[in-house]
């Protein structure tokens, strides 16, 4: 009970295990060290490599991460912790360069603005690019929350401005991969830019979204945000196993 906050929600949605029941509370921001605990022995890239299979984060840091944070665990979000927690390569400005990755903010502008060396990139392109990425990996994982943030403003024009730059990074996702053998799927771990009437987050139910021309995936049924790391752990192993 209670409203919906990022941190437990979130680890929701990389583990499998309600993360609110777990800490007793719901938890916002970073997770705290028992909900990282959670996060480093359940999370969704561990299952996966228990598996035999792949997953990454295709995810951008700023440079400033990696010389103020990357040794500070309370900065740390939870996809962050799940993925230091399975040693993985965390995706530079060198990476981004290269079109090997996608900032959290899909078109640079906020690199930009802090004085970061890079171009501005169509959001149909940054989708572009995590299609291109997924194809090397059993599961990739974008994480976005610029929508989060407006929902807070109580900025409509930015959020008309947000959800049509989120709707071409997934139309460029869709056109780049094989909807035969690929997943989309889309979530979050809580509302709150549906009613900007107020500024916190909402109750209201949390769609997922999956896109495929597979029929396992729109057969498996998702109830609650503990289904979806079940949903893509039961999803790669049929690729696999079609393989």
């Amino acid at each position: 009970a209670g409203i919906p906050q990022s941190a437990s929600g979130q680890a929701t949605i990389l583990t499998g295990v309600n993360g609110a029941k777990y800490l007793g509370n719901h938890l916002r921001g970073f997770p705290n060290k028992k909900l990282r605990e959670l996060i480093k022995r359940e999370n969704i890239y561990g299952k996966l490599s228990t598996l035999g299979l792949t997953g990454t984060f295709a995810n951008v840091y700023r440079p400033d991460f990696f010389s103020k944070y990357i040794s500070q665990e309370k900065y740390h979000s939870v996809t962050t912790t799940a993925a230091l927690a399975n040693r993985f390569s965390l995706r530079t400005i060198e990476d981004l360069l290269q079109g090997n990755g996608v900032y959290q903010d899909i078109t640079n502008h906020l690199l930009i603005k802090q004085g970061v060396d890079v171009s501005l990139v169509e959001p149909v392109e940054a989708g572009h690019r995590i299609g291109t990425i997924s194809g090397h990996y059993d599961f990739t994982l974008f994480e976005y929350f610029q929508s989060d943030l407006a929902g807070h403003q109580q900025d409509y024009p930015k959020i008309q401005s947000i959800l049509s730059t989120l709707d071409s990074l997934i139309a460029g996702i869709i056109n780049s991969i094989d909807l035969t053998n690929t997943v989309v799927i889309i979530t979050s771990d809580h509302g709150n830019i549906e009613d900007i009437s107020h500024n916190h987050h909402t109750e209201n139910p949390v769609p997922t979204l999956i896109i495929s021309e597979a029929e396992e995936a729109h057969a498996i049924p998702v109830f609650s945000l503990e289904d979806i790391t079940p949903l893509i752990l039961e999803l790669v192993q049929i690729r696999r196993n079609r393989k």
